[in-house]
């Protein structure tokens, strides 16, 4: 349920900041609804990454010591952790370019998430990946 509250979230918002804003007196106007589909989305990604750590400790442990779907497991985790660092530096940079920049990163970084979970789950039931 967390995965997906922040995947429709994240979504959502990425269209809205692309195709939501209207023109205002002083340039583009965000969409009323972005800023709190961002909150919504920072607010979800806080239980989201415990449970993702605690899944990590006893599933990813498990399959790793029987030596299953290594590769696919480890890249999961480590975009999920560069999709947590990026994330949680868009609170703290301050500067226009670099908060574009980690933006841009952190919105690339949840599209190749959700290609390699879909990778990891469902090809793994079939055995078709490492």
């Amino acid at each position: 349920v967390a995965a997906a509250a922040l995947w429709l979230s994240g979504i959502a918002w990425m269209i809205l900041d692309a195709f939501g804003a209207s023109a205002g007196e002083f340039g583009p106007t965000p969409h009323p609804l972005a800023a709190p589909l961002l909150l919504a989305h920072g607010i979800v990604a806080v239980p989201a990454l415990y449970l993702f750590g605690w899944i990590s400790a006893r599933h990813s442990v498990l399959q790793w010591k029987q030596r299953q779907r290594r590769l696919s497991g480890a890249v999961f985790a480590a975009l999920l952790l560069l999709l947590g660092v990026s994330g949680f530096s868009l609170f703290f940079i301050s500067e226009d370019a670099l908060q574009r920049a980690s933006s841009v990163a952190h919105e690339a970084l949840g599209v190749l998430i959700t290609l390699s979970l879909l990778e990891h789950v469902f090809l793994g039931r079939r055995g078709d990946s490492p």
